[in-house]
């Protein structure tokens, strides 16, 4: 069977008056990386998109729409973003719609599923579907200027500026305006896409554009009697999801890879911290910046790239950042929470009042909050995404050939090379620490940071070892990173605690804070007894790397 059409692009969201300065300017076509081919074309797009009202085929990950460009209709059935990293990646199943008459609206024309290519997309738009009709339910009509472009090593890519709007069908005044570009790939690789981004995102402010037409469309449709549907954390969050490692792969693969699910991890995330204030949002984007530098660790002897540590360095300052959120998070709406339920319990007069305390967190937590929001829009925040594709690039680019072209660590068969590096972050964490009785708070927290390392890199290795070996092992190692967790919420808790009562002042405030302070100071005590039950079990485990890897 053929196999569907993919499309790959990635897409950039600009204001107006950038993209006329691009296109004005002829930014593209002066860039020594590319070569124009032919002339520019500018056309007219309309195109409406439909489903039920229920919305079945967006349920089942499928956009359906009727385009009329230029004179010809053509029906369009996508796939959701299929990707991992920064790019799209979709399938696309098109048709010219034959017969339709010149001028008519594709809001006239009613798809017909007959007219799908591919059988399997077919069979899954039928089956989301059912027995309930389609109706047209959003609409776009943009001015389109495209051209394609060329780079010295044979990638083709076309390059589409879009000026527009997103519109209800039933009501045009529920609108959307859209400013975006384009990088849609023809033939080659990815980098390509990724690189001139950059190139881009150096001279022009713009940032990665994290939702499609259809997605806008269907957030309008959500809309009942002038009130948006909420969005629930649990449809906006981006998590990491299982290791796409494989045996067979190479080093350089894996590096690649790891470093494009992070950076697209982060990007994923960005609707649920800017559009919706989730703080899963900001728990979700540190996760892959750990993993990130986790990912850097593991491979970067090996296979150094040019750009890593700078990189590494941008990471560690929004992270620090992100962190500061992350914990006034935790502390405004799960620790004083807690409190305040346990003062209750304990009676009046049983603990001091933490109302004022928890006034100025929530003053605290607001500042932070505007300077993530700040971070996230600005240009430094883009280039970071878009230099970590391009390190993915550069990884699979260099295949593990050293610089005099000789071939390097690299080149070692993957489960060796990751046998290596899990017994190392198992030395560390594990074997440097037998005796855990009488660990200060700080070599506590160094313990916890080292476990997160073994965690991150055992994950990315865990497909190289049958399931059966994996399992246990990562169910013992968050056992003790859950109870390391209430130890740091606890080390939190009273930094947060202070951090309030100094913006306040008083004695009342430093009561109040010490009484935080005090309260989870014993949790995190009986959690860390908790761990010192766990470890001898743990410590005596087998390792799931040390027995034979799938393929050998």
């Amino acid at each position: 069977m053929k196999p569907v059409p993919r499309e790959l692009e990635l897409k950039l969201s600009v204001t107006p008056e950038t993209l006329a300065r691009i296109r004005k300017g002829g930014a593209l076509a002066r860039l020594a990386s590319l070569t124009p081919l032919g002339r520019a074309s500018t056309n007219r797009l309309h195109s409406v998109y439909w489903d039920t009202s229920a919305h079945d085929l967006a349920a089942a990950g499928l956009g359906l729409r009727i385009r009329d460009a230029g004179g010809t209709l053509i029906q369009t059935l996508k796939t959701e973003d299929e990707g991992a990293g920064l790019a799209s990646d979709r399938a696309e199943d098109e048709t010219v719609i034959s017969g339709a008459p010149r001028g008519t609206s594709p809001a006239s024309w009613t798809p017909d599923l007959r007219l799908i290519a591919d059988k399997s997309l077919r069979r899954r738009a039928r089956k989301a579907i059912g027995k309930q009709p389609l109706q047209p339910l959003f609409e776009s009509v943009v001015e389109r200027t495209e051209r394609l472009y060329a780079t010295p090593d044979g990638d083709r890519f076309a390059v589409v500026f879009d000026d527009g709007h997103v519109a209800l069908v039933a009501d045009q005044t529920v609108r959307e305006a859209l400013c975006e570009i384009e990088l849609e790939l023809v033939v080659g690789a990815p980098a390509a896409l990724i690189r001139t981004a950059r190139t881009l995102g150096q001279r022009y402010p713009l940032s990665l554009g994290t939702r499609s037409k259809a997605a806008r469309g269907y957030a309008l449709a959500a809309k009942r009697d002038g009130g948006a549907v909420p969005v629930t954390p649990a449809e906006a969050i981006e998590k990491a999801g299982s290791s796409a490692v494989l045996p067979g792969m190479t080093l350089a693969q894996t590096y690649a890879l790891t470093l494009t699910r992070c950076a697209g991890q982060i990007a994923g995330n960005i609707d649920a911290v800017v559009d919706h204030r989730f703080p899963e949002g900001i728990h979700q984007m540190r996760v892959a910046m750990r993993r990130l530098r986790a990912a850097h660790a593991a491979f970067h002897k090996a296979m150094p790239l040019a750009g890593a540590r700078e990189h590494i360095a941008r990471v560690k300052v929004l992270f620090s950042l992100l962190g500061e959120a992350r914990d006034l998070d935790v502390f405004c709406t799960e620790t004083l929470p807690a409190m305040v339920c346990a003062s209750a319990e304990a009676g009046p007069g049983a603990a001091p009042d933490v109302t004022a305390l928890a006034a100025a967190a929530e003053e605290l937590r607001a500042e932070v909050w505007t300077q993530v929001l700040a971070a996230l829009k600005a240009p430094a925040f883009t280039e970071l995404l878009l230099q970590a594709g391009d390190l993915a690039a550069q990884a699979e680019s260099n295949g593990g050939v050293t610089g005099d072209g000789r071939p390097g660590d690299a080149c070692m068969p993957l489960a060796d090379f990751a046998r290596t590096r899990l017994d190392k972050q198992w030395d560390r964490g594990v074997i440097a620490h037998h005796v855990l009785t009488g660990l200060s708070n700080e070599a506590r927290h160094d313990l916890r940071k080292d476990l997160k390392g073994l965690r991150y890199e055992a994950e990315f290795f865990a497909p190289l070892w049958p399931a059966s070996r994996v399992k246990p092992f990562m169910k013992q190692l968050k056992g003790l990173q859950d109870e390391f967790g209430a130890i740091n919420d606890a080390v939190t808790a009273f930094h947060m605690a202070d951090m309030a009562a100094a913006r306040i002042g008083g004695d009342s405030a430093a009561r109040a804070a010490g009484y935080v302070g005090g309260w989870y100071g014993a949790r995190a005590e009986a959690a860390f007894a908790h761990v010192c039950a766990l470890w001898p079990a743990f410590e005596a485990s087998s390792p799931f790397w040390h027995a034979p890897p799938l393929d050998a």
